[in-house]
């Protein structure tokens, strides 16, 4: 079961990061693996708006396709992923950004397991690259379509 915690300063605003990870229909235009995406349906449970959406990844030989469901707290800096259907024992993910001075702090969770035997193995011999993939993703797109704390639109 591989899992990482990582803890990272971000030059933007924790607003605008939560808008970046909750906006899974862009995923395939800059993150590593992912080749559509389709919202399910949307949900509000209290103060947190959420959604399902159906994942395809494509890694190596595997194609598979996962449904999660994506709730967002936006007063507590929160995004949340859980695991509904398709190829995984589990999948539990979050995102927590924290407004700091000058941007940022980003406290992020990813834990899983896949059923299938050899898929499990070939991600676990490459976890630790796939995720500084995927979190690296995430912050070039930020770098690409945020405003850094301070900046204005005219520098972009």
């Amino acid at each position: 079961m591989p899992s990482r915690s990582e803890q990272k300063f971000l030059p933007f605003r924790a607003s605008d990061m939560i808008g970046l990870v909750t906006d899974v229909r862009r995923y395939p235009e800059f993150l590593p693996w992912c080749h559509a995406v389709r919202i399910r349906k949307h949900f509000q449970e209290g103060d947190v708006q959420g959604f399902e959406a159906d994942m395809v990844i494509k890694f190596k030989m595997f194609t598979e396709t996962f449904t999660s469901a994506v709730k967002t707290n936006h007063a507590e800096g929160r995004v949340d992923v859980s695991y509904v259907k398709g190829p995984f024992k589990h999948l539990d993910n979050s995102w927590v950004f924290t407004d700091v001075e000058h941007g940022c702090m980003l406290d992020f969770h990813v834990d899983f397991a896949f059923r299938n035997f050899l898929l499990q193995s070939v991600v676990t011999a490459l976890f630790d690259e796939a995720m500084a993939k995927v979190v690296g993703a995430f912050e070039q797109r930020a770098h690409n379509v945020c405003l850094k704390v301070g900046e204005d639109m005219a520098a972009k």
